[in-house]
């Protein structure tokens, strides 16, 4: 158990390390693209998008991950909570799509966030499910996957952002915010990918 505890923390660290470089690497590229006033409209909508996210996860990545360590369950457990998840997420994606014009009129007071805060809408349902993975694979303290996941993501958001990011800047800052944003749909399911090749085919319970 020690030795596998060990394990698992030199895994996490490492991977958590490339991880932030990677995050670095990709904030450098993202302003030198979109320039100050991308960087400007998309820090402007963030704190929105990680209050959604927050919404969409409801906390269930580190709840199951505790479940799951203390009382051993199974996988049944995640694919039983998944069809909820997405039914909840489905609601709060409309509610977020109406709410889009109050929000970027009266809150943050810029119209020019009416999109990128629209685009927050459709990746929440991605970035629950990722989060609900990640869960089962802490809580078994199977940290290579979670890692290689993480991972996975920011290579998915570096090539979006290097490779087609630049082509949609002739169609203005906004749509190229907005897809900036929608980069997590894509990242996000490469992930779910990633972890459900993890995720053992056996019909046997894994208690």
């Amino acid at each position: 158990m020690k030795s596998k505890f060990i394990k698992s923390t030199v895994i996490l660290v490492m991977g958590g390390a490339i991880t932030k470089l990677m995050a670095m690497i990709i904030k450098i590229f993202l302003t030198r693209i979109i320039g100050d006033k991308g960087i400007s409209l998309y820090m402007l909508i963030m704190p929105t998008f990680n209050l959604f996210i927050t919404l969409a996860t409801l906390s269930l990545s580190s709840a199951i991950s505790k479940l799951i360590s203390e009382h051993n369950k199974s996988k049944t457990v995640i694919f039983s909570i998944i069809p909820f998840i997405l039914l909840y997420n489905l609601f709060l994606m409309i509610g977020l799509i109406i709410l889009a014009p109050v929000i970027s009129k009266y809150l943050l007071k810029n119209t020019d966030t009416y999109y990128p805060i629209m685009a927050i809408a459709f990746t929440l349902p991605f970035i629950s499910l990722s989060g609900i993975l990640k869960g089962y694979f802490f809580g078994k303290e199977k940290m290579l996957p979670f890692v290689i996941a993480n991972n996975l993501e920011q290579v998915v958001r570096l090539g979006f952002i290097i490779f087609i990011i630049p082509k949609f800047i002739y169609y203005g800052i906004i749509k190229t915010v907005s897809l900036v944003v929608l980069i997590n749909i894509f990242s996000e399911f490469s992930s779910i990918i990633c972890l459900l090749l993890f995720i053992p085919n056996k019909k046997i319970s894994l208690n």
